[in-house]
């Protein structure tokens, strides 16, 4: 009986519901908590409404560890979506030069812990896997 109800459910015409292949909700959290709820890029509080957070590396990116896309240091807390228009994450996701320079993304032959972010928050810094951040060309 179980056999047949799965059947139906997949012939129904519904569409499969895509693979999660985000970041926990731990990962998450903390990612999130590190970026001081607000935009990495223009600083805006995220509390509520529209935020997401960027993959600096793209997860499609062959030669990676599976779950390497989803270390803390990959991941920025932008506001809006990567396919809404209008905000920080959309734009970033155009892969312009100006994204690239502020550490908004990075090219696959990088390490993302290794290229710099231009925090709103902190300034230049690097990301690590703690969930930490170094400060750069600041005192500590």
């Amino acid at each position: 009986l179980r056999e047949v109800s799965l059947k139906r459910a997949a012939s129904s015409g519904k569409p499969a519901r895509p693979k999660d292949t985000g970041p926990g909700r731990a990962t998450r959290d903390l990612v999130m908590e590190r970026d001081g709820y607000s935009c990495v890029w223009c600083g805006r509080q995220l509390l509520t409404g529209p935020r997401s957070l960027q993959h600096r590396q793209a997860r499609g990116v062959g030669g990676r560890p599976a779950g390497d896309a989803n270390r803390p240091s990959n991941l920025l807390l932008l506001c809006g979506s990567a396919t809404t228009p209008g905000g920080c994450h959309a734009w970033a996701e155009t892969r312009a030069e100006e994204a690239r320079v502020a550490g908004l993304w990075v090219p696959s032959w990088q390490d993302p812990a290794e290229v710099p972010v231009l925090h709103a928050q902190y300034g230049p810094v690097l990301l690590d896997d703690a969930v930490g951040v170094t400060l750069l060309g600041r005192a500590a």
